[in-house]
């Protein structure tokens, strides 16, 4: 399967085959089809598994292909108008009223022509600066990148109203892509058009919906966002040949303007954590649920229903392990997909020599192992995940709380690609920082992501880090935009091997090298550990999930995994490597290393994630 065979044009695959994508992942091949075809969609999948370009790619199809048709309509228009002076000059009767109403008509379409064709909502700035950098990179050649605008909070306000008005080089955005706050006030204000949009996406949906401040946003710009579609039909250019208009009349589907939030506009709904289960939350912002699932809303050819289609995903759909296999072998750049070695790219440095031998040898996944796997027991007072989450996560399902537990347990299991590695490694509070400095040297990480609970503590993270000779720098919510934006570039770019960052870098940010993510101390909650996790391990990429915990911590941390569905392996840094953890003493959650055994340096591959 090719993303021709998707109805993706023949321009944006050139686009995609120019960034190495010629096929696509699973999300992408069950959400595009229905995106491009109007349906009102529901996408959740595992973090890292291609989410992003999922909505971003027919978003951008079909705003491209509505703006060249509006803009078609318009010079037709025009030439029409044109042509009136001279049928007037000849003496035809009403001939001055029929040129009226034909420039009436020609300039209507002129400003439909300039209209917003699809707004994009993030909860952060840095994953909206990431949404828009991926939309402009589909753009073709021939398009200026002014068609992707970002409004978001921190920006100047003077100059975001300029651009949406046409003042960066006097394009007109066809998508805007923000953050809750902005888009709301610039829609208030008037200077954001868009009420005939007819396109809405709420990204990282969950979030926007369980937080006051943006649950109130994102209700003001979905009472705006495609309020005059379905009126203004007339007006709006048609889909490509094999898509249905989302602004077409809804004469038998029950989604007239009155009865459908947005009127005919297409709503799209994405995140990793989305409950299937609970998509009625959401009928506020797009069409009620009706468990239709993607096959069926596919087969169905009825996309004037305002049913809304659910694509949802598992972490072993979501990242096939032939797709991951390669990934791996890539990562390495060994062998290839028929070969049935995979080498681990994440390797402890001070081991790389000794170690060739014995890799070489491995089988995968199920080769003998000195670690000690450890899955605690769960904790009865592990923080609530959400609105329906059980604060008890027993399996047992003879009582309602337990099976209230497995409902939700059941739900975060898939968030999570398969592939990552979780480990842990015992440490008082006070030596964290430099259990996780040592852990970065013996892993190899070329770019970790440290996480912490506050601010403040973020900073004192990044001094410590500073004064062991170790490139660092920290994400907060105290920088401005232009600050967060240049670290991230930065850290993308290798500028830094360690990223100090709080929870608000957890939520979609696209870190496609980050090879390993570090946890000091615990995660809030499970929901919390996952979307930390998932910046590590993107599209396959290997990665490894590391936490630094007390052994007063650790029964909470077991809680988290279950509640995930992963496995723990306990390890331990010694002598620049990785050290099997019967090769250490525990007292008190410190570590005393004993002198160890005549064994082979550990590596990253020995607690790799076992088969099941």
């Amino acid at each position: 399967m090719d993303f021709g065979s998707l109805g993706v044009t023949p321009a944006l695959q050139a686009q995609l085959a120019a960034r190495g994508l010629r096929q696509p992942l699973p999300v992408q091949a069950a959400a595009v089809p229905l995106v491009l075809s109007g349906r009102d969609v529901a996408i959740k999948s595992c973090t890292g598994s291609g989410k992003t370009l999922a909505f971003v790619l027919p978003v951008i199809q079909l705003a491209l292909q509505r703006r060249a048709a509006a803009e078609a309509a318009a010079a037709a228009a025009a030439a029409v108008a044109a042509s009136g002076p001279s049928a007037a000059a000849a003496g035809e009767p009403a001939a001055a009223s029929v040129t009226a109403a034909a420039r009436s008509r020609a300039t209507a379409l002129k400003q439909a022509a300039r209209g917003v064709q699809a707004v994009i909502v993030a909860p952060s700035r840095e994953l909206g600066i990431q949404i828009q950098r991926a939309a402009q990179e589909l753009l073709p050649p021939s398009a200026p990148r002014q068609l992707v605008q970002q409004v978001i909070g921190g920006a100047n306000l003077k100059r975001q109203a300029a651009a949406l008005s046409g003042g960066e080089a006097g394009v007109w955005p066809a998508v805007v892509v923000g953050s809750p706050g902005r888009l709301a006030d610039l829609v208030q204000r008037g200077v954001l058009a868009v009420w005939s949009c007819p396109v809405l996406v709420l990204d990282e949906v969950d979030t926007l919906l369980a937080h006051d401040d943006f649950r109130s946003n994102v209700d003001t710009i979905a009472s705006h966002v495609g309020r005059r579609v379905a009126a203004a039909a007339t007006g709006t250019p048609p889909p490509p040949p094999a898509a249905v208009a989302p602004a077409a009349s809804s004469s038998g589907s029950g989604s007239g303007s009155g009865s459908s939030p947005g009127g005919g506009r297409q709503t799209v709904l994405v995140s990793a954590s989305l409950d299937p289960q609970r998509l009625e939350a959401y009928s506020r912002w797009c069409a009620q649920p009706a468990a239709a699932d993607a096959g069926a809303a596919a087969a169905s050819g009825d996309a004037r229903s305002r049913q809304l289609a659910l694509v949802a995903l598992d972490s072993t759909a979501a990242l096939p392990e032939q797709y991951l296999r390669q990934q791996l072998l890539r990562a390495q750049g060994v062998g290839g997909p028929e070969s049935g070695e995979v080498k681990v790219a994440l390797r402890p440095t001070a081991a790389a020599a000794s170690d060739e031998a014995e890799l070489a040898r491995s089988d995968g996944p199920g080769a003998p192992s000195r670690d000690t796997t450890h899955t605690p027991s769960p904790s009865p007072d592990l923080p609530s995940t959400g609105p329906n989450s059980s604060n008890r996560d027993s399996t047992d399902t003879s009582t309602g709380s337990g099976t209230d537990a497995t409902t939700a347990s059941s739900r975060l299991a898939g968030i999570l690609p398969p592939h990552l590695a979780h480990v842990y490694v015992l440490s008082p509070a006070e030596h964290r920082t430099d259990r996780a400095r040592r852990l970065i040297h013996a892993l190899g990480a070329e770019r970790a992501l440290v996480f912490v609970g506050r601010g403040n503590q973020a900073m004192v993270t990044k001094y410590k880090l500073e004064a062991r000779n170790m490139e660092v720098s920290v994400l907060h919510g105290q920088l401005s935009r232009l600050e967060r934006s240049n670290i991230v570039a930065a850290f993308r770019r290798g500028a830094f091997r360690a990223l100090v960052a709080t929870d608000l870098a957890a939520r979609g940010l696209d870190l496609p090298d980050c090879d390993a993510v570090i946890n000091l101390g615990l995660a809030p909650d499970a929901l919390a550990y996952a979307h930390r996790a998932g910046r590590a391990g993107r599209a396959g990429a290997p990665g490894v999930v590391a936490s630094v915990v007390s052994r007063a911590e650790l029964r909470a941390l077991g809680a988290a995994a279950a509640r995930l569905g992963v496995t723990l392996q306990a390890i331990s840094v010694a002598h620049g490597s990785i050290a099997p953890q019967d090769q250490v003493d525990q007292d008190g959650g410190e570590e005393t290393v004993r002198e160890p055994a005549q064994t082979a340096p550990r590596t990253r591959r020995d607690f790799r994630p076992k088969s099941q």
